[in-house]
């Protein structure tokens, strides 16, 4: 399992590291009951492969979490290819078709690392992340759920991401 931390920054926002999840483990996870369902359904489409492949998840049966969703392409770089509506929030715009390193710093830094852990390991990863809009902190659980490459040679990072309450 990764490691873990969470501290406040000087400027007052809770500075959130990630983890990888140990499938095995999940069972009573601080993940949303929303994540953890799609944390299980990725499990069960990938059967006995070390990661499913993203044709492995057509749109109609990821309804149940579709606007807090957000296909990544992974290589040296990280580019959303759609993202759902209700992260809009999360990210601060519309970020279909915008690299994740072009997102505000406080939110492009932690997201970047939590990507590349992903793809690195190949292994699901959750973190809570937080980020100042305004006056307000807003927290988010998110889960980043790496796909094996398609028939384009591209893999594929499917995140999801859900508010927290504040604390």
């Amino acid at each position: 399992m990764g490691a873990r931390w969470n501290r406040i920054a000087s400027n007052g926002i809770p500075e959130t590291g990630y983890r990888t999840i140990d499938i095995a483990q999940t069972r009573g996870h601080a993940l949303p009951a929303q994540l953890q369902s799609l944390l299980w359904f990725w499990q069960e489409r990938r059967g006995a492969a070390v990661m499913p492949s993203r044709d492995s998840f057509p749109v109609k049966d990821l309804r149940d979490w579709i606007g807090n969703l957000a296909l990544i392409e992974t290589g040296t770089t990280y580019r959303f290819r759609l993202s759902g509506t209700n992260l809009i929030v999360r990210f601060g715009r519309e970020a279909t078709g915008w690299m994740v390193e072009d997102l505000a710093g406080d939110i492009a830094t932690p997201l970047c690392a939590m990507l590349r852990a992903a793809t690195v390991t190949g292994t699901p990863v959750a973190a809570t992340n937080h980020v100042r809009l305004g006056r307000e902190l807003h927290a988010h659980a998110d889960l980043a759920l790496p796909l094996a490459a398609g028939a384009d040679g591209m893999g594929m990072i499917l995140f999801g991401s859900y508010p927290r309450p504040a604390r």
